[in-house]
């Protein structure tokens, strides 16, 4: 039996271990979790951004953020090719969804957020790249 592969007629919720045992593998938090209704998804809500909300920079981010009458906070995030090839894209996507999907309930209000990744984020560590995130998303917080 390979590690983390799903015995053969089993329930979803258990795996084998390295040691053959089985073990329960239950879902997350639904207070920590990132579903689609935290994501802005469509690209007239990141135009709205860009165009009526206000920019908060940081060293390797710009935060474009307003409002959301929805009543939750949502987090968009663009990385252009400019920034890096498609492994660096996706590990500095992977670094702001997870700041956000912890930090999220530290944000009062409800706001829409934009982060875009600057070039200089590709040459970043990831906890930099968290610092930076931290930083930025303090200006947030005391609106």
């Amino acid at each position: 039996m390979v590690a983390g592969r799903m015995h053969d007629g089993s329930n979803e919720n258990h795996r084998d271990d390295a040691a053959g045992e089985r073990r329960h593998v239950g879902k997350a938090t639904k207070r920590f979790g990132f579903d689609k209704a935290l994501r802005l998804r469509r690209r007239q809500g990141f135009v709205d951004l860009a165009r009526k909300g206000r920019k908060i920079h940081s060293p390797h981010f710009i935060l474009n953020i307003g409002p959301n009458p929805e009543g939750q906070c949502r987090l968009g995030i663009t990385v252009s090719k400019k920034v890096g090839g498609a492994v660096c894209r996706n590990r500095i996507k992977r670094v702001c969804r997870e700041f956000f999907r912890q930090e999220r309930h530290r944000i009062q209000g409800s706001w829409d957020i934009n982060v875009i990744a600057k070039k200089s984020a590709a040459d970043t560590g990831n906890r930099d790249l968290d610092a930076a995130l931290r930083l930025a998303f303090k200006c947030v917080t005391q609106d």
